[in-house]
């Protein structure tokens, strides 16, 4: 690549980053307009410390079971890599993802490493690997939300135990076929990642109930919940730093069509986003100390973290 496209290119990805750094600014700005922001500061300060704890420990091992779900597509498109290697990699992309946005994103990171130290695997496969492993997460949470949103029995969004079990047959055969025609090689592990990925969430989500119970919200859960797992669909979207702003946009207006405080309903929001990131610092240590490159065939590569190209 010649110089001047390099530069291009750097120029580029710092033009999005601002754009997005504008974008959360501009949504977080917007949703304390909205709100109380005394009284929401009150509710934080409120939360039990017991359930902030039980609440960190939950989503760390949700995050540590996801990297068992990503470890498995790494395998079956015969990568070598450890599953103590690939946990440290997952924490590094979090913390790229979370604090170094305008570099090499988590997931770009660690499809160039894997491929630095296994030239021969294929960077095609890697990169579908990767998203895939997203998007399992997504049906987890489309799942889990099918079930809140029947449970809930609100008259526009009525969906009975019946129509539930029907739809997530359908979005399920729909999801496969894709993944039988388009990832055939991933087949092996579809319903492992399944299984994994619905471990995934469901901590996440009894991770929100920790904060609800803390916060004394002990009844009326269901609508907080579908809330959460909405705002967790619409973070993904990239138009903002990590999903900054848009997942407490989410949780305010999700809180006037239940009729839910908006000021507990966004510090729900906070709180969830300060364990995520307590978390993804853990990946901190891992940027300033290389991480070792154990293939399962025991041969050790060290990584210095090279600039990606």
């Amino acid at each position: 690549m010649s110089k001047n496209k390099q530069v291009q290119k750097r120029y580029k990805k710092l033009l999005l980053t601002l754009v997005k750094l504008a974008v959360s600014i501009g949504l977080i700005l917007f949703v304390f307009s909205k709100i109380d922001t005394q009284s929401t500061f009150r509710i934080l300060k409120s939360i039990s410390p017991t359930n902030l704890i039980l609440g960190f420990l939950l989503v760390l091992l949700s995050k540590i079971i996801a990297s068992y779900r990503l470890l498995g597509y790494f395998r079956v498109i015969q990568i070598p890599i450890q599953a103590q290697t690939n946990l440290q990699l997952y924490f590094l992309g979090m913390f790229y993802n979370l604090f170094l946005p305008g570099g090499i994103g988590g997931d770009a990171y660690k499809a160039y490493i894997l491929k630095k130290h296994n030239p021969q695997s294929s960077s095609k496969k890697t990169i579908a690997v990767l998203v895939l492993d997203r998007i399992s997460g997504l049906f987890a949470l489309f799942t889990i939300g099918v079930f809140v949103l029947a449970s809930l029995q609100i008259s526009i969004l009525n969906i009975n135990s019946r129509y539930s079990i029907l739809l997530l047959v359908v979005a399920l055969l729909c999801y496969k076929f894709i993944i039988d025609k388009g990832f055939a090689y991933t087949k092996a592990v579809f319903w492992s990642t399944i299984v994994y990925s619905l471990f995934v969430q469901g901590l996440q989500v009894i991770a929100i109930v920790c904060i609800l119970k803390g916060l004394n919200i002990s009844t009326d859960m269901h609508p907080y919940i579908l809330v959460f797992l909405c705002s967790s669909i619409v973070s993904v979207i990239p138009l903002t730093i990590g999903g900054i702003g848009s997942r407490e946009l989410t949780f305010v207006y999700g809180a006037q069509w239940f009729n839910l405080s908006e000021e507990k309903s966004l510090g729900t929001s906070m709180l969830f986003f300060v364990l995520n990131a307590l978390v993804s610092l853990i990946g901190i240590y891992y940027y300033f100390n290389a991480i070792e490159l154990q293939k399962e065939s025991t041969e050790v590569n060290s990584d210095k973290r090279s600039p990606a190209p």
